[in-house]
Parts: C-alpha cells; sequence; structure tokens
C-alpha cells in the first residue's frame, strides 16, 4: 500500500498486522454478517481499534469495551 508523505512509516508499519488480525478473524473465521452484534473487549488496543471499524464497515453493531 502507499504510505502517505505525512505518515511515519513505522507507524504504517503496523497498520497490516492489527488490520489482518481483526480481518482474518471477523470476517473468514467467524463470517460477520450484517446485522450481527459484536462485542469487542480490549477496544482501546490496536487489534481492537480495528475490529470496531471492521465490524461497523461490515454492518454489524459494534460494542466496544475498552
Amino acid at each position: 500500500f502507499v504510505v502517505p508523505p505525512e505518515c511515519d512509516l513505522v507507524a504504517a508499519g503496523g497498520l497490516p498486522i492489527a488490520f489482518g488480525t481483526s480481518h482474518v478473524g471477523l470476517v473468514h473465521r467467524a463470517g460477520l454478517l450484517s446485522g450481527q452484534v459484536l462485542l469487542v473487549l480490549g477496544a482501546a488496543g490496536g487489534v481492537g481499534l480495528s475490529a470496531v471499524q471492521i465490524g461497523k464497515v461490515c454492518g454489524a453493531t459494534v460494542i466496544a469495551v475498552a
């Protein structure tokens, strides 16, 4: 992916790890569908934040717990 010039390369390097973990777990393993309820424990961390975003994109009702 292309990193914008205003983004730190070190921070951008961690994005695939957090989002990849969430995406595989929610979409491929759990089969998250629109209308389902997703409870995200640890939503204040990198993987938790990405899980919240992916859940919303999938159309789920997301409940986030820090």
